[in-house]
């Protein structure tokens, strides 16, 4: 995965590697593209693992391939995301850690949620808690609410060079 990254996207690889190595990560990251898969993983991989990048190989980074752990994953292309939902994340996350590391709620295809689930999330954005983290994908950034992307780091994710 990070030699995929470094090769086919590398301003995301090189952006996350800083902000992981200067310790500032944001609470809150959007991607944008349609190859959003490898790089969100990777990203969701280097908030649980103890290394300061994911080193793609220890119990907490398969955990995040496996959908274990403290994680939570919507996909907006299954199903639209409902304001129930984003109560759930909260409600989950209130209680203490599995792990005693990161939290981390993934919500793929962002722009299918439905306006009251973004501002139910727009509320967690605004005050966020220490150690939970927000990973979302969308393929059509017009269709996220403003104050939403205001409050993500937003990264474009190239398509593959043929």
């Amino acid at each position: 995965m990070k030699e995929y990254l470094q090769e086919n996207q590398p301003k995301f690889y090189n952006l996350i590697k800083n902000e992981f190595i200067q310790n500032k990560i944001p609470h809150a990251f959007l991607l944008v593209g349609n190859n959003t898969k490898v790089p969100l993983n990777y990203l969701a991989m280097s908030l649980i693992c103890d290394e300061t990048l994911a080193c793609e190989k220890c119990n907490d980074c398969r955990k995040v391939l496996e959908n274990n752990g403290d994680i939570i994953r919507y996909d907006g292309k299954e199903t639209s995301i409902k304001k129930g939902d984003i109560e759930y994340i909260q409600d989950t996350f209130k209680k203490s850690s599995l792990e005693g590391k990161a939290k981390i709620y993934i919500i793929e295809n962002i722009e299918s949620a439905t306006k009251e689930a973004m501002n139910t999330l727009l509320k967690m954005l605004e005050e966020p808690t220490s150690g939970i983290y927000a990973i979302f994908t969308t393929n059509n950034i017009s269709r996220v609410l403003p104050t939403i992307l205001s409050r993500c780091q937003v990264i474009d994710i190239k398509p593959d060079s043929k």
